[in-house]
C-alpha cells in the first residue's frame, strides 16, 4: 500500500514457492514500478534464528539499523529459497551475515554473484566486535555495551544502539570478555554506555575506560525512558513491550530505529508527553506475545 492505494498484492500458494511478501513486491513492480524505487533494499543483514541466545540478533539488529539494511532471520536449514527470493525481489546488491547460517544459503548467494561479508567470531563476544570494527570507521570509538543474558537489556541496548549511532558489544557474567577487554584498551577515546545494572556489568569490568555513562536497568520502565531521551531526533514511533514479550520482536523493532519501551505505570505520562512533543500523525507499536499492533494516534 502506497499513498493509500493498493499497488500489489500477493499469496504464498504452496510450500516451496515465493511467500506472500515477495509475491506482493513483484506484483508491484511490475504494476507500479514508479511507486517503490524507495522500497526496494539494496542492503540486507542476515542471522540465523537461535532459540539459545538473542545475542547475535541484537547485534544484527544494531548492524541493519545503523546501515539502513533490512534484517532477515534464516532457518536452520532448508530456507535458501526464501531469502533467494527476497534477494532477487528487492534487488539486494549487498548482504552482511552475522553468526554462521545455513551453508545453502551462502552457496546460492555466492553462485548468484552477489557480495556477502559474513561477521562470524569463535563466539558471540567475538562476533560483536567483528561487526564493532567494521562501522568503527563512521562511527568513531563509541560503543553499547550489554549483558547478553538479560534480554530485556538487549532489547534497550539494540534500540539505543541504533537510534545514537553506536555499535553494540556484549558481556557476560558481570564481567568483561577478555578479548573485548583488549578490544577497548587498544581504541583510543572511547565512550561507553552500559546498558544494565553493576550485578550485570561491574565496575571493575569498566575500570579501564575512561569516559563510562550507565544505564541502570534495575527499573526497566524508568531505563527505557531514560534511552528514548538520549536522542532527541524527531521519532515518529513507540516500540511499547513488556517482559513477557518474546525478545526478537523487540530486537526487530529497533533495527527499524523504533525506541523499545517497556510499559509500566510510572513511566506512562511521561511518554505521553514525549509523545505530544512529536509529528501530529505518531505510530505506536504495541507488542504482545502472540501480535503486533500497529496504531496511528492523533495529536489533538
Amino acid at each position: 500500500v502506497k499513498d493509500n492505494q493498493i499497488i500489489g498484492q500477493g499469496a504464498h500458494l504452496k510450500a516451496g514457492e515465493a511467500h506472500a511478501e515477495v509475491m506482493a513486491l513483484r506484483d508491484a513492480q511490475n504494476k507500479h514500478p514508479e511507486k517503490i524505487p524507495g522500497a526496494t533494499a539494496t542492503k540486507l543483514v542476515l542471522v540465523q534464528n537461535s532459540s539459545s541466545s538473542s545475542a547475535n540478533l541484537a547485534v544484527a539488529s544494531s548492524l541493519a539499523g545503523m546501515t539502513k539494511s533490512a534484517i532477515l532471520v534464516t532457518k536452520v536449514s532448508n530456507d535458501a529459497n526464501r531469502i533467494m527470493d527476497f534477494v532477487s525481489a528487492n534487488a539486494v546488491t549487498d548482504i552482511k551475515v552475522v553468526g554462521e547460517i545455513d551453508s545453502e544459503i551462502l552457496s546460492a548467494l555466492q553462485a548468484a554473484g552477489k557480495s556477502v561479508t559474513q561477521y562470524a567470531g569463535n563466539d558471540y563476544f567475538e562476533t560483536a566486535e567483528l561487526v564493532a570494527s567494521s562501522l568503527a570507521t563512521t562511527t568513531g570509538q563509541k560503543y553499547v555495551i550489554a549483558n547478553l543474558n538479560n534480554d530485556q537489556q538487549l532489547a534497550i541496548a539494540t534500540s539505543l544502539s541504533v537510534r545514537t549511532s553506536r555499535p553494540l558489544l556484549l558481556t557476560g557474567n558481570g564481567l568483561l570478555n577478555l578479548q573485548t577487554a583488549q578490544y577497548l584498551l587498544q581504541s583510543e577515546d572511547v565512550n561507553l554506555i552500559a546498558v544494565g545494572s553493576t550485578s550485570d556489568i561491574s565496575n571493575a569490568a569498566l575500570a579501564s575506560v575512561e569516559n563510562v555513562k550507565r544505564l541502570n536497568t534495575d527499573d526497566l520502565g524508568e531505563a527505557s525512558l531514560i534511552a528514548l531521551y538520549q536522542n532527541q531526533n524527531t521519532t515518529r514511533g513507540l516500540a511499547v513491550t513488556g517482559t513477557d514479550t518474546p525478545v526478537w520482536k523487540s530486537l526487530l523493532l529497533a533495527a527499524t530505529g523504533l525506541p523499545v519501551i517497556y510499559d509500566q505505570e510510572s513511566i506512562r505520562a511521561r511518554a505521553i508527553k514525549w509523545l505530544r512533543r512529536q509529528p501530529l500523525s505518531t505510530v505506536v507499536v504495541s507488542l504482545d506475545a502472540n501480535e503486533v499492533f500497529v496504531t496511528k494516534v492523533r495529536r489533538s
